[in-house]
């Protein structure tokens, strides 16, 4: 067996289960809320709302351009979030962090778990109009912010599917990988027709 057919029949295998296995992981259901858990007790509460299948995977953290608050299970177990950093959720469904060294109060002074994030609350707290954190020094204050106690609310079920994404990246390489291989083969074939 030759490695272009071991290398076509491996690619075929890894887009067969991209593309057709099914996998829970690669899917998040994303519901917009209001407010975030303020405590422990209500995360766990909102995690069985959500049907999280693992309640250390509940996610609250707001979007990457700090215009809401969003709640997920997220696919990966929590990960430790570095001190002065904030737990953010970006719009292409990966989660990252946003440096709050200039929040006046409330960032972070310590290493937390990611599923921890109700401990830090200015980092749950936005001015969605201006896309930034109330805590933030160059923050506007928004004319009237309440704050109430926890009640999801529904705004929007967006349901990112990754498979999507994975696939469109998988196949335009499975598509580079067999260009190069033909331009390679035809390369090959002139070569030896050469001689």
């Amino acid at each position: 067996m030759s490695w272009m057919t071991v290398l076509y029949c491996r690619s075929a295998l890894f887009l067969w289960n991209i593309l057709v296995t099914p996998n829970e992981s690669r899917t998040l259901q994303i519901k917009e809320v209001e407010i975030c858990p303020t405590d422990q007790s209500q995360w766990e509460k909102a995690s069985r709302d959500l049907n999280c299948t693992n309640p250390d995977r509940y996610q609250c953290t707001p979007n990457e351009n700090l215009t809401a608050l969003l709640e997920y299970c997220y696919h990966q177990p929590p990960t430790f979030v570095e001190k002065g950093f904030c737990w953010i959720i970006s719009d292409s469904h990966f989660t990252d962090t946003y440096k709050c060294s200039g929040f006046t109060e409330g960032c972070p002074n310590t290493t937390y778990r990611s599923n921890e994030l109700y401990k830090y609350q200015e980092c749950l707290k936005l001015n969605k109009l201006e896309g930034c954190y109330l805590a933030d020094q160059n923050c506007p204050t928004p004319g009237n912010v309440t704050r109430t106690s926890y009640t999801p609310t529904m705004t929007e079920d967006d349901t990112f599917s990754s498979e999507i994404f994975l696939g469109t990246m998988v196949s335009g390489a499975f598509i580079i990988i067999v260009m190069i291989i033909f331009a390679a083969l035809i390369v090959r074939r002139r070569l030896i027709g050469m001689d």
